[in-house]
């Protein structure tokens, strides 16, 4: 099992994910400074274009979360992999909005999927999308 945490700089995000060699299955956990959605792309380039990306959020209103499989064709909202013939292989594990002692609310947001098209150490180049806007 490989385990690994990385929280940026601005302390605006923060990830933890582990590898399960067994299973090769990838899980991962995003914790976003945000009460928005937050997504991560996978892909061989520092590109959005070309990515593998999931986004997850949480519905404010019923606290539940959500999760959809993407791929980005340009730089605009990711369309979801079986509406172009693709699968849909990321399953959601939890997801809920919190906020810290500072009053700052963090969108959490887990997930589970086969390593698949993603080699072990794509891993390592991803490409972590959150809104920009909630960012500042």
């Amino acid at each position: 099992m490989i385990n690994n945490h990385y929280a940026n700089p601005t302390g605006t995000w923060e990830m933890s994910w582990d590898i399960n060699s067994r299973t090769q299955e990838l899980s991962i956990t995003v914790r976003a400074k945000t009460d928005k959605w937050v997504g991560i792309g996978f892909n061989g380039q520092p590109s959005m274009v070309g990515a593998d990306i999931i986004v997850g959020w949480v519905d404010p209103n019923t606290n539940e979360a959500y999760i959809s499989d993407r791929t980005a064709k340009y730089r605009v909202m990711p369309e979801l992999d079986v509406d172009l013939g693709g699968r849909d292989d990321v399953k959601l594990q939890y997801g809920y909005i919190e906020t810290d002692s500072n009053g700052d609310t963090w969108t959490v947001i887990s997930f589970t999927r086969k390593l698949g098209k993603i080699p072990a150490l794509v891993y390592i180049t991803l490409l972590l999308l959150l809104t920009a806007l909630n960012l500042q």
